[in-house]
């Protein structure tokens, strides 16, 4: 989860003679006529698309990318797509690009309601309403309440078989939500609960408990011997009694399923644009543009024995490619596809700091709070650390996640599960570094607190809160957080390279894979979403934008070591600003940067541990837009004597230490945590590296032996010799 060294009128009036939609209101339109689109566009998808998307989003964006007309349908009457039966072959055939604008303010069933009168328009639709009746279970919050305990292993998300009487089944379940247990009751009682378990019960946040029942046949036995006159059982409990002992009630319930049936179709597959334009796609990359990008793509990702990449480029969430290189499974020979999902790594940070505005928005959390506000039992010297020190990483706690302390000796053992409460415990017993706000220090022990103080200001998991607040209503449905149990489409695999030979990524127990350093599953695709929402103020508003990508002043007014906002880099690029950050965590590397004057963002996810995200991101940017490209640096010959007085280890900040060594005629430089890189000279004291944008010069003694070093990266920051 270290961030590595380089680390976005005229209406159209729509005809409705040809909509011929029955019983509007089951799908909760208006019996009155929809509103229209401020402006749409509608095209045939390009052959060369990878993957489908869309979404209907907050800000009154509509878009679908590579999407068949029956997924287009299904979407706008919020149905599965196994829903929308009936139609002509081209429904499921044809793709089409969809880009429609509406009001912000407009709500959700109006914008269905505008989708559907738009495909009903261009296609001549003939749709009829067919409800299927179904019988489900709803489970719902007992007579005298619920009796469940709160789930306490941050991570465990798991059922799993108990030990117990022999007459009995026995389910142990840990962080489990009741929508959780609905859908698991089916699958573990299916001799009791011939149809799905409908979760009515409202209740948010995670629990364990137990479930003890006898099986089906075995209760009927026993219900029929007590009926003929044998003693009873007290082992004889049926899982209704089962759920009812956890103080939730289980009862059957005819209910409806909506469905649509698609009478009559007429094929439209042409362009057609209108309003004001604002909802057109952005324009797209040139074809020698994307070819450039193959090339260079292909050529770094063989060079440096990378198996796999997916590239994102958006103009405003808007896609200009989304596309997948190499594998995502070596063993199984699986494409990268641009559905891949890639570890977050510590680009998982935004999303925590964008969820503690919300927060701060609400009045729940104020930046000035002291962090003893939500660690009550935290020692004395935390009282001076405030919430925007953990967001800016200037708190001064230090890192958890060391070699040492992460290690099978350590206290935070990466392969043993804690609870919440047994991790704030040791890092109340980690040292402080130095006064909050004196120093700018990374250190993922910041957002692992943020994230159980989320959980304690929301009664949510911190990933339970982004997916309600963040994920679901911008359509990031592949979002997640990461889990080895679940069966997750699209998963791909990390790896890491020892000694030139690639080997899978290192295991890692559930709870350090559900803090809030960066521990989350996404993808190409779903980060366009993101991208989109980072824009306007349908998620934040400006002012707390503005805040997460404002440098965070240390205590002498100066701005911090890595100009770190809450949870992103920011700094310039040939005038030209740039917000950024990268993560790296279990074989996966990533890098966002997004060039928000340009209204350009670069996604590039990588499963390789020793990829370099940052430097792809970098190039393609320079690729789309040459006014964005990196420094020029020129390399020269220099007597690899020189290299013997600049080998050692030279000290950034306690725990960030650069070491040089030499290799042959090559000098290199490793910083803690981080890959080796090459250090090429452009004088005998300055040196580049080529797929970071950074530079180091050497500051020698009148022997030539370095004393010192000057990091130029995000400005120029000095490192003494400590070795």
């Amino acid at each position: 989860m270290s961030m590595p060294l380089r680390r976005a009128r005229r209406h159209m009036v729509l005809a409705l003679t040809a909509i011929f939609l029955l019983a509007p209101a089951a799908f909760c339109q208006s019996p009155q006529a929809p509103g229209a689109f401020d402006s749409i566009s509608i095209r045939p998808a390009s052959s060369g698309d990878q993957g489908t998307t869309f979404g209907i989003l907050p800000d009154g964006r509509i878009f679908f990318r590579n999407a068949t007309v029956r997924q287009i349908l299904a979407a706008a009457y919020d149905l599965d797509e196994d829903l929308v039966t009936g139609g002509p072959d081209w429904l499921d055939s044809e793709r089409l690009n969809i880009e429609a604008m509406t009001s912000p303010s407009s709500s959700q069933t109006e914008r269905l309601a505008m989708l559907q009168a738009l495909l009903a328009e261009k296609f001549e639709l003939a749709v009829r309403h067919d409800p299927r009746p179904i019988t489900v279970y709803l489970l719902n919050v007992g007579k005298e309440g619920v009796k469940l305990q709160p789930g306490t292993t941050p991570g465990s998300h798991d059922c799993v078989r108990a030990k117990g009487d022999p007459k009995q089944i026995h389910l142990q379940c840990h962080g489990n939500g009741l929508s959780d247990l609905a859908e698991l009751l089916p699958q573990v009682a299916p001799a009791y609960l011939d149809a799905p378990v409908k979760d009515m019960t409202g209740l948010k946040g995670s629990y364990d408990f137990q479930l003890d029942w006898m099986a089906r046949r075995d209760f009927d036995a026993v219900t029929a011997a007590v009926a003929a006159g044998g003693p009873r059982d007290p082992m004889a409990i049926s899982i209704f009694d089962a759920v009812a002992k956890l103080g939730l009630s289980l009862e059957k319930h005819d209910d409806q399923k909506d469905a649509i049936v698609i009478d009559y179709a007429e094929p439209s597959f042409g362009t057609d644009v209108a309003g004001n334009g604002s909802a057109s796609s952005a324009p797209e990359l040139k074809p020698e543009q994307v070819s450039t990008i193959d090339r260079f793509v292909a050529q770094t990702m063989k060079r440096d024995q990378i198996p796999g990449i997916a590239v994102g480029i958006y103009r405003r969430g808007h896609i200009l490619l989304a596309k997948g290189y190499g594998l995502a499974n070596v063993e199984l020979n699986v494409p990268v596809r641009p559905e891949t999902l890639f570890q977050s790594g510590s680009v998982g940070k935004q999303f925590v700091s964008a969820a503690i505005m919300m927060l701060v928005e609400e009045g729940k959390v104020g930046l000035d709070d002291s962090i003893v506000k939500y660690f009550p039992n935290a020692p004395a010297s935390w009282k001076p650390i405030l919430v925007k020190n953990l967001l800016s990483h200037t708190s001064g706690l230090a890192e958890y996640e060391t070699p040492e302390r992460a290690g099978p000796k350590g206290p935070f053992y990466l392969r043993l599960d804690f609870t919440e409460d047994e991790l704030v415990e040791k890092v109340e017993a980690l040292p402080i570094e130095f006064a909050p706000g004196e120093q700018w220090n990374y250190r993922n022990t910041n957002y692992l607190l943020l994230g159980i103080l989320i959980h304690q200001v929301t009664g949510q998991p911190y990933a339970d809160f982004l997916q309600e607040r963040i994920f679901k209503p911008w359509y990031m449905t592949s979002t997640r957080l990461i889990s080895e149990k679940d069966i997750i489409p699209n998963r791909s695999s990390g790896y890491e390279l020892i000694g030139h030979k690639l080997r899978n990524q290192d295991w890692v127990s559930p709870t350090f894979n559900s803090t809030a350093d960066g521990t989350l599953y996404f993808n190409v695709l779903d980060l366009a979403k993101w991208d989109e929402a980072l824009y306007g103020t349908s998620m934040l508003k400006q002012s707390s934008l503005d805040r997460i990508w404002t440098v965070f002043p240390l205590n002498n007014g100066q701005p911090n070591l890595n100009n770190y906002g809450f949870g992103w880099s920011i700094r310039t690029v040939h005038g030209h600003k740039l917000v950024e950050h990268g993560g790296a965590w279990q074989g996966f590397t990533c890098a966002i940067l997004r060039y928000v004057d340009e209204n350009l963002t670069i996604v590039v996810l990588a499963n390789s541990a020793q990829a370099n995200p940052g430097f792809f991101a970098t190039m393609i940017a320079d690729m789309v837009n040459p006014a964005l490209s990196p420094p020029a640096h020129k390399e020269i010959s220099v007597d690899p004597k020189l290299f013997a007085g600049y080998v050692g280890k030279y000290q950034l900040a306690p725990d960030f230490i650069l070491t040089i060594s030499q290799e042959g005629n090559a000098l290199f430089v490793q910083i803690t945590n981080q890959p080796m890189f090459r250090l090429l000279a452009e004088s005998e004291r300055d040196f580049f590296l080529t797929n970071v944008d950074a530079q180091i010069t050497f500051v020698t003694d009148a022997q030539g032996r370095a004393t010192g070093l000057i990091l130029h990266q995000n400005g120029d920051r000095r490192a003494k010799r400590v070795e």
